[in-house]
């Protein structure tokens, strides 16, 4: 039925409780595993929510095909791996005779520069928190905002330290960048939504499962590797995943990033377009490269967006990217009055505390790591 301005209380609980619901059924699953599902206990198969060619288009892809993407994306990764050595070995300069003390020019101390105010100790247990598999799974759904049934679902991770304590681990907070955790971090992510998209697939759930990737792991050769092997044990399920990249950082990518993200493409990811702030981009030439969604936040929607030309209002945003090939999701939508302003505007997809939010899997959706206490 249509949103409208007087959202009665009781529609929102009985969303939240359906919600509840399927994070439950996503939970039981590990806790049954030795168990087959019982099929009165499934809810009943969603339709595909991408283009049906696009679909069709993953699911004809062979075994020959994968394995020549496969091989590709290894010699992106090899090259990068490479062209590092490369780079190290031409800009270390020879070691020289040493220069006697008494001509050697007098300089003055240099103090280092001061460090970022969590760099180091919050790098040192985002590490730990990683190595020692202590990562919350996070779900939630994305819902059609004219049914109000779960279309997609969103993956998240939430690191721990040794006490239990939840870590800040905003990617894009500073002291990261550079440090080679962006990319193990989001090897342990793509690894558990992976293992999400499976359980989700086994209760008839057939919607994209997205998930938030740093632009500096399209650098990373281990990364790409890793990638590459991970849909090769698992190539059937990589049509429902969804790779989502900042705007910010997709205006940052050279040749080498967009030839990675042709590589997966051809693996069968998608990607979404995230921290959607202006209109000043050429979203067509993002939709060939394989986007098909984007998203933008709903405080930002509704005040509508700059682009060159000047402001584009929040009617237009959802024309333009129809018409450029991508899909709408809102988030952050936290209240009613939001809800039906949105969907006013023609939008279908959205996510937001209004709904639930995301939840947590009681377990782990990866494997434990050594001595890890599963609840």
């Amino acid at each position: 039925p249509p949103v409208s301005q007087d959202l009665r209380e009781t529609d929102v609980e009985i969303i939240q409780n359906l919600i509840r619901k399927l994070a439950d059924d996503v939970n039981s699953t590990e806790a049954r595993a030795d168990l087959p599902p019982r099929l009165d206990a499934m809810p009943p198969p969603m339709p595909p929510r991408l283009p049906p060619q696009q679909f069709a288009a993953t699911a004809s892809s062979n075994d020959m095909a994968i394995e020549k993407s496969l091989q590709a994306l290894r010699v992106t990764a090899d090259s990068m791996r490479s062209a590092s050595d490369v780079v190290f070995r031409t800009s270390v300069p020879p070691m020289s005779e040493p220069m006697p003390l008494a001509i050697a020019p007098a300089v003055a101390p240099v103090a280092p520069p001061p460090l970022p105010q969590m760099g180091p100790s919050r790098a040192t247990q985002i590490a730990e928190a990683i190595s020692a598999g202590r990562l919350d799974v996070m779900l939630e759904p994305i819902l059609g905002l004219d049914d109000r049934d779960a279309h997609h679902f969103e993956v998240s991770i939430r690191l721990r330290d040794a006490s239990g304590q939840v870590l800040d681990s905003n990617t894009r907070a500073p002291g990261l960048s550079g440090t080679g955790l962006l990319p193990l971090f989001d090897a342990a992510r793509l690894h558990r939504t992976l293992n999400v998209a499976a359980r989700l697939s086994e209760r008839g759930k057939s919607g994209s499962i997205f998930s938030s990737y740093s632009a500096e792991s399209l650098d990373s050769a281990a990364f790409l590797t890793d990638a590459a092997e991970a849909i090769h044990r698992r190539a059937p399920g990589a049509g429902q995943l969804v790779l989502t990249f900042d705007q910010n950082d997709i205006r940052g990518f050279e040749h080498p990033q967009w030839a990675a993200l042709a590589e997966m493409r051809a693996l069968g990811f998608w990607f979404a377009l995230a921290g959607l702030n202006d209109f000043d981009m050429d979203f067509e030439a993002m939709a060939s490269a394989g986007f098909v969604f984007a998203k933008l936040e709903a405080d930002v929607f509704l005040n509508g967006l700059q682009a060159p030309s000047g402001l584009v209002p929040p009617d237009d945003v959802c024309r333009h990217l129809s018409q450029c090939g991508l899909t709408l999701i809102v988030e952050q939508i936290d209240d009613a009055d939001k809800l039906a302003r949105i969907f006013g505007f023609g939008v279908l997809l959205g996510q937001g505390q209004l709904f639930g939010g995301p939840r947590t899997l009681r377990q782990d959706s990866g494997p434990p790591a050594a001595g890890q206490q599963v609840a």
